[in-house]
């Protein structure tokens, strides 16, 4: 490995080159939006290159830096009088423990031509590079923090839990029901390293997240650089072609995009005219009644615990009459009683299709005496309201 790192009038940078025995070549980049003298970029450099080869799985590095200072303080020909240089050398002694072996050597500059071009990248052209160049941002000095760039992780139990302690353990709930839940849908899931996966059929497996993670990812996508500001469904499908998944992901982006003010905002408002009420009309008083029942109501005096009423169209008259029980010829009785007998034979009777409406004896029954039934849906606008609406000027 070759590092070289630069302090330029256009800010800070390194360069890393790794070669395999095979030959192949890794090439990287990094600028810093910190500032740093020369020897901390130097070290920058060599710890950036370790971490990239210990990812790598790298057991054997052999290191050669253009930096006198850094090679002696390594070999111990040089002692670290600074502070923060004695802390770059610590963290170095640290991370070459992972390596079988681990060597840094001292070569000119020429011999380190390729990383000091990349050190320099912002100023220089590097086209006649072959290999893919990756260009990385770090925000913050490698001994201010300890190296590890992970999602944000939750110590509490959530959803994954008692899944991730199946498949690593074996261990199920006490509650049989919950247990076998679990080991329903634990085939569902792969743990790989410590993380919990979804399995895929067409796709690659989703990265399970835990809520305070769902609720970040949601944002991000919803109001982030590339804001997509769209429906639940269409963030929650984007989500999925992240790679990213968990249960109630669709609810949650729900409730994230409900109190987004520029999606409430900006949202589509419907501007279709609603469907106009048509009145229902009667010729005369008494020509036309509506007919339904209310309850069951707490048992009263009797027993009665129903309620039937009738409401003429025209007038709006209200005949009522408790009752114990709900059958066709009880509905036959109050009509006969209550309408017939007082304003006399209806042309027309509104109800639902109750089977005491419907059926017999009452529908034989307004058959002979030609009375017109018409059926509407349970809870009718047009009927139920107004009986509901009679009921309570009545209590």
């Amino acid at each position: 490995m070759h590092t070289d790192g630069a302090c330029g009038p256009e800010g800070p940078g390194v360069g890393i080159v790794l070669k395999s025995p095979e030959g192949e070549e890794y090439t990287f980049a990094l600028r810093f939006s910190f500032p740093v003298t020369n020897n901390e970029a130097e070290y920058e450099a060599l710890l950036s290159g370790m971490r990239v080869a210990k990812y790598l799985e790298v057991k054997e590095l052999p290191i050669y830096v253009d930096s006198q200072l850094v090679a002696n303080q390594f070999n111990g020909i040089f002692e670290a009088y600074d502070e923060s240089m004695q802390k770059y050398l610590k963290l170095v002694q640290e991370l070459a423990v992972d390596f079988d072996l681990f060597q840094i050597t001292k070569v000119s500059r020429t011999l380190n031509k390729k990383v000091d071009v990349l050190s320099k990248l912002a100023a220089l052209t590097f086209s006649h590079f072959k290999k893919e160049i990756w260009v990385e941002e770090v925000k913050v000095k490698s001994i201010e923090t300890d190296g590890v760039f992970a999602a944000v992780e939750e110590e509490e139990q959530s959803w994954m839990t008692p899944i991730v302690e199946f498949l690593n353990k074996g261990t199920l709930s006490i509650d049989s029901i919950e247990a076998r839940k679990i080991k329903m849908k634990a085939p569902m899931y792969l743990l790989d390293k410590g993380i919990l996966y979804r399995k895929s059929f067409l796709g690659p497996h989703l990265r399970c997240l835990n809520p305070t993670q769902a609720e970040s990812i949601i944002r991000k996508v919803n109001e982030g650089m590339c804001a997509l500001h769209s429906g639940h469904k269409a963030v929650a499908s984007k989500i999925m072609r992240l790679g990213y998944y968990w249960p109630s992901m669709y609810r949650d982006a729900a409730e994230v995009i409900r109190k987004c003010q520029s999606c409430q905002l900006h949202a589509p408002v419907s501007k279709a005219p609603r469907h106009p009420m048509i009145p229902v009309a009667s010729l005369w008083p008494f020509c036309k009644w509506a007919i339904d029942i209310v309850g069951p109501f707490p048992a009263g005096l009797g027993g009665v615990k129903f309620l039937v009423v009738a409401i003429d169209y025209f007038t709006k008259w209200v005949e009522a009459k408790p009752l114990k029980t709900i059958s066709g010829k009880q509905i036959q009785n109050f009509v006969w009683e209550n309408i017939v007998c007082r304003f006399g034979i209806p042309n027309e009777i509104v109800s639902d299709n109750g089977t005491q409406y419907e059926g017999n004896p009452f529908s034989d029954w307004c058959q002979e005496l030609n009375i017109k039934q018409t059926f509407t849906s349970v809870a009718h606008p047009r009927r139920t309201v107004s009986v509901r609406s009679r009921i309570g000027i009545l209590c």
